[in-house]
């Protein structure tokens, strides 16, 4: 999954994409479990090149990620 260039994008439910995760361009990417963020071996890529980029948590019952997060 590849988000850029602003805005924001909520993922919800239990996401089966493989690849990995990448928010660029100053987007914010917001979830409320693990499970949004697709198959476990996912690494999740917040890219700050062309803008701050943000992971939002909502919610209480999130309160770990076991997968890699790669701040670039």
């Amino acid at each position: 999954l590849h988000h850029s260039f602003g805005g924001t994008v909520v993922l919800g439910g239990d996401n089966k994409y493989s690849g990995g995760t990448l928010v660029d361009g100053g987007g914010v990417l917001s979830v409320s479990s693990n499970a949004n963020l697709g198959s476990a071996g996912g690494v999740l890529t917040l890219d700050d090149a062309n803008g701050p980029t943000t992971l939002r948590i909502t919610g209480t019952s999130f309160t770990s990620i076991p997968r890699t997060i790669t701040r670039i």
